[in-house]
């Protein structure tokens, strides 16, 4: 028997083999799910830095781009 540790049974069987092999379907996607979050919360941080990162950048990019034909008249 393999049970959650608050007492509720997970698996219940007489062959130890069977149970073994459920304990481990039961790990891998559980170890899935955990990947998957993972890769869904980078994502989306990565995604609100750019978004950051990129507002931040727009005004000198724009103010660049008024100044440089002053600048290459001065050169």
């Amino acid at each position: 028997m393999i049970d959650h540790g608050a007492g509720r049974v997970l698996y219940e069987h007489d062959n130890p083999m069977l149970l073994a092999e459920q304990a481990t379907a039961a790990l891998r996607r559980r170890k899935n799910a955990i990947v998957a979050r993972v890769a869904v919360a980078w994502f989306a941080l990565r995604e609100a830095i750019e978004e950051k990162t990129e507002a931040m950048m727009a005004k000198p990019i724009e103010i660049l781009t008024h100044t440089a034909p002053q600048l290459a008249a001065l050169a």
